[in-house]
């Protein structure tokens, strides 16, 4: 089983419940953004209108 790496854009380490008005992705490509560098592979939780977008483009997925 992997290990899975949850941050938030920061690189803290976030709890397993989502926070209110953010979502938690996967990504699936290596994105460089002003937001910050998101590594493919990696969950991170960012704000729900960032990972509309991401998940709209392709460049991630919804996660648990």
């Amino acid at each position: 089983m992997a290990n899975k790496q949850n941050l938030k854009g920061t690189g803290e380490a976030v709890s397993s419940s989502e926070t209110p008005g953010k979502k938690r992705v996967k990504i699936k490509n290596l994105i460089c953004r002003p937001e910050g560098t998101f590594l493919a592979g990696s969950v991170y939780e960012l704000n729900a209108k960032l990972a509309d977008l991401l998940i709209k483009n392709g460049n991630a997925e919804e996660s648990k």
